[in-house]
């Protein structure tokens, strides 16, 4: 959760440097639809993190692995259908969440491209609990870390270099969570 919070507050301190304040609320608004993609990767990293860890405890990789690959394919299956259902109702969703008619076209060029991250950003949540049922937390620790140094780098290339504003804050962070999902 902390790490998906850095994402976005990292992107509101360098898009209110390089935007304005409607781009921040529009970043405030977009928080609780990042905070659900996260719990999703939460819920199936954990729930079957503690069956692969009694699994290895018992010398039973078989099973590690099958529970590992049926969590993954469940977490791809339930972030791509809250993508989804996020882009098909996005300006509902946004506005049920506090966006103004200011505040919604900042917003909706947020959401429109980290949307685009939401699986690989649940998959690397979600498989930092394996790592750690594993026994390799520092692993975990660098992964989660990983992505959110790309993003710190990253964030003012694309706001200030290409001038892209809210959306250059986007694609840093979709960029930076593929990256950390491919470390994975």
């Amino acid at each position: 959760m902390v790490t998906g919070a850095l994402y976005n507050i990292v992107d509101t301190i360098f898009v209110g440097k390089g935007v304005g304040y409607l781009a921040i609320a529009a970043l405030s608004i977009v928080l609780p639809i990042q905070l659900i993609i996260i719990g999703i990767g939460i819920m199936t990293g954990v729930g079957s993190a503690s069956i692969v860890s009694r699994a290895l405890g018992r010398n039973r990789k078989d099973i590690a692995q099958n529970v590992f690959g049926n969590a993954v394919v469940l977490n791809f299956l339930i972030s791509a259908f809250c993508t989804i259902l996020i882009y098909i109702f996005m300006d509902k969703c946004l506005v049920f969440f506090g966006a103004s008619a200011q505040v919604l076209p900042y917003a909706r060029d947020y959401t429109s491209i980290i949307l685009a991250g939401f699986i690989f950003f649940s998959f690397s949540i979600s498989s930092n609990n394996y790592i750690r049922a594993e026994g390799n937390p520092r692993a975990a620790m660098y992964v989660m870390a990983i992505g959110a140094i790309i993003n710190i780098i990253l964030d003012p290339i694309f706001i200030f270099v290409f001038g892209m504003g809210i959306k250059g804050a986007a694609v840093a962070t979709v960029i930076s969570q593929v990256i950390s999902s491919m470390y994975v």
